[in-house]
């Protein structure tokens, strides 16, 4: 890069900065509210409660959660008792994950403090700039792993 383009970098416009800044924010908030669960582990289990069962594949997928996390994330989530890991009768090397009465008695009382949370930052943002933020970063979140699956 050349000295007159780094001079007129500023962090204020630098999306990488912004990004990571909003993603501190937010853990700091979301820790506030919700210390028992992390935003992944919340994702997982709302999953799990649209869904009977899922494979671990599957679940991963729908969560935006990659292979090598959440295996980590689905252990610990069923050594708390919140979800099960059993076979499939079909294909014994398949897991079929579930939820469990007490993940779902954990996850409604999560999900009462993400709608407080969710409430607190429309009230800061206006609804309507909070629905728009996550309608960007939505199609960043959609647009981003198509990118990186294209060669160069």
């Amino acid at each position: 890069m050349a000295g007159s383009e780094l001079r007129r970098m500023s962090l204020e416009e630098a999306l990488p900065h912004q990004l990571r800044r909003a993603g501190q924010a937010w853990s700091a908030l979301w820790h506030q509210r919700v210390p028992e669960l992390t935003s992944p582990q919340f994702a997982v289990l709302v999953v799990l409660f649209h869904h009977a069962e899922l494979d671990q594949s599957a679940l991963g997928s729908l969560a935006s959660v990659d292979r090598s996390t959440l295996t980590v994330l689905v252990d610990r989530l069923e050594a708390d008792g919140l979800l099960t890991k059993t076979a499939d009768p079909a294909n014994r090397r398949r897991r079929l994950i579930a939820l469990t009465s007490r993940g779902r008695d954990r996850l409604e009382r999560a999900a009462e403090e993400a709608l407080l949370l969710h409430g607190e930052l429309g009230d800061l943002f206006g609804e309507p700039d909070l629905q728009r933020l996550i309608a960007l970063l939505r199609r960043l979140g959609d647009v981003l792993p198509a990118v990186a699956r294209t060669p160069d």
